[in-house]
């Protein structure tokens, strides 16, 4: 662990400007990353060089940065960051506005006709919503956050379709649990072994949420300080939540695949579902370095 290689590191900014519908007339996204792992700047563009959303007047730029801490992929690669600094920030517009973060989604993809996937994006979006009975009434300090993507990328057209929904409840004292996830996948044509794929949606979701909540790599005096699990923990039997999979052919074509197609939602589910439970925005990970204590 103090010998390898890290997930690489990145920062973005997003900006918008909401017309009178509460809808983006305009955006500004830019990200900072880390790309010593690929050749190019595939990754640290992935899912954000063109946004699925509509916005009549967008600008993108990204910005490559070095780094003497060696890097190298992480399970979901770019999207892991990307999604997360996307989907929370879509959020952020859909509170802003006034909507509801499912139903603000919807309307962006009905609406962005230079979006050819928008129909199947709706599809698993929905059924996300309607499995996690989103908009059903919780008790207090109790939420729902939801999250899409896809896997497409600037150099292959394959793609997997995921949607999530995160079931939070957050303590008074700011002590974050997440109760379930609700996990709608793209199959496209084909679900070979529906259980084998089911396990390996469970792995992520449980990966994606240990990295979120607790942890992290810092680095003193040129060494990295972590060195085992007791202090770059995993999460516990108790912590691990109910995780539901739904499976959806939302498209015709052969899917990119499933191994990591789920991941990079976890974070972003989790974080919008802590807003809603607390008022509280997460702008950075893990969630351990936050208050997130509500009255």
């Amino acid at each position: 662990m103090q010998h390898g290689a890290y997930r690489p590191m990145r920062v973005s900014r997003f900006r918008a400007a909401l017309g009178q519908d509460g809808m983006p007339a305009a955006c500004h996204t830019r990200v900072v990353g880390i790309e010593s792992a690929y050749p190019g700047d595939e990754q640290t563009i992935r899912g954000l060089h063109k946004l699925p959303y509509r916005v009549t007047h967008e600008l993108f730029d990204y910005h490559s940065r070095e780094t003497h801490v060696p890097n190298g992929p992480w399970t979901s690669v770019g999207r892991s960051q990307n999604e997360f600094f996307l989907e929370t920030f879509i959020d952020e517009l859909a509170h802003a506005a006034g909507k509801d973060p499912y139903e603000y989604r919807r309307v962006l993809l009905e609406t962005n006709p230079d979006f050819p996937q928008a129909k199947a994006w709706l599809k698993v979006l929905s059924t996300a919503a309607e499995k996690s009975k989103w908009g059903g009434k919780l008790p207090s300090g109790t939420a729902r956050g939801i999250a899409i993507g896809d896997s497409r990328r600037l150099t292959r057209p394959e793609i997997t379709i995921c949607a999530m929904v995160a079931t939070v409840s957050v303590s008074k004292q700011g002590k974050v649990r997440a109760e379930r996830f609700d996990v709608a996948m793209d199959t496209g044509p084909f679900l070979v072994n529906p259980l084998a794929a089911e396990r390996q949606i469970e792995m992520q979701v449980v990966m994606g949420l240990a990295a979120a909540l607790k942890q992290e790599i810092t680095i003193e005096k040129g060494r990295v300080t972590q060195s085992n699990f007791h202090d770059f923990p995993l999460l516990t039997r108790v912590e691990v939540p109910e995780i539901a999979v739904h499976f959806v052919r939302a498209t015709d074509n052969p899917i990119a695949g499933i191994g990591e197609e789920a991941l990079g939602w976890v974070a972003p589910a989790l974080c919008n579902a802590i807003f809603a439970a607390t008022g509280k925005r997460v702008r950075s990970l893990p969630l351990k370095k936050h208050d997130l204590s509500w009255a």
